[in-house]
């Protein structure tokens, strides 16, 4: 692994708060691991490995780097959580918070939670990883990778059924409406309930998924935050 760029907040983690303008392996715990896949926050960072260990640093004060505490996390740290609950299958980063899936399907989150973007129903901050319940009726669903945006989230499931849930000014969700989520809903497509996803992928304030079929849908803002928006599948 390596990082460049700002670090106010150890969110390159190399040990220090100092800019860095030139790509720098990050040792520590990370020295002897095989990285699978980096996220980034606004101001933190998770690394998943090839054998589903979950680390983070950086910024901690909305509790987004998972430790339980909010000092800034200045070099790559376990998520101790995942030690006995993971292994992680997939990890998003949102502006101040994260969400994962592990590999028994369930979704985890933590961080800040103003805009209902943890799914747990409420809109407080979590400063350690708090088991999400994905379900439509008295179905549990099975989830196989995550995404997330400034404010909103997306789980998509191993059947291809997604779920949204968080910040909705834009139509983000694809509920058809502007209206916050704090807990997960099951997003259908407004003309075929049958709609099956491969992959979701969610940024700012919009959100595109790819169908089994190889069909590219997006939905939310049109222009970079600006009033203009969707807020179903198109």
């Amino acid at each position: 692994l390596y990082s460049w760029g700002a670090n106010r907040y150890g969110q390159l983690g190399l040990g220090h708060h100092d800019d860095v303008d030139e790509a720098t392996i990050v040792v520590g715990a990370l020295q002897s691991k095989e990285v699978k896949t980096v996220k980034c926050g606004a101001s933190h960072t998770t690394v998943l490995t090839t054998n589903g260990d979950l680390y983070s640093f950086g910024r901690g004060c909305r509790g987004q780097h998972g430790h339980g505490s909010p000092r800034p996390q200045l070099c790559p740290r376990i998520v101790g959580c995942f030690v006995k609950n993971g292994p992680v299958v997939s990890v998003a980063c949102g502006s101040n918070f994260t969400v994962c899936c592990t590999a028994s399907g369930h979704v985890w989150s933590w961080g800040e939670g103003q805009c209902g973007q943890l799914g747990l129903g409420d809109y407080k901050t979590r400063s350690i990883p708090t088991l999400v319940s994905i379900a439509s009726g008295d179905r549990q669903y099975r989830i196989a990778s995550i995404a997330a945006g400034w404010g909103h989230a997306g789980a998509m499931s191993d059947t291809g059924d997604i779920f949204m849930w968080g910040l909705n000014v834009f139509g983000q969700l694809g509920t058809g409406d502007c209206r916050i989520r704090s807990e997960p809903s099951h997003v259908l497509h407004v003309d075929d309930a049958s709609f099956c996803v491969r992959e979701i992928r969610c940024n700012g304030h919009f959100t595109a998924a790819i169908t089994r079929e190889g069909a590219l849908y997006t939905w939310g803002s049109l222009d970079n935050g600006e009033a203009k928006s969707r807020t179903a599948w198109s």
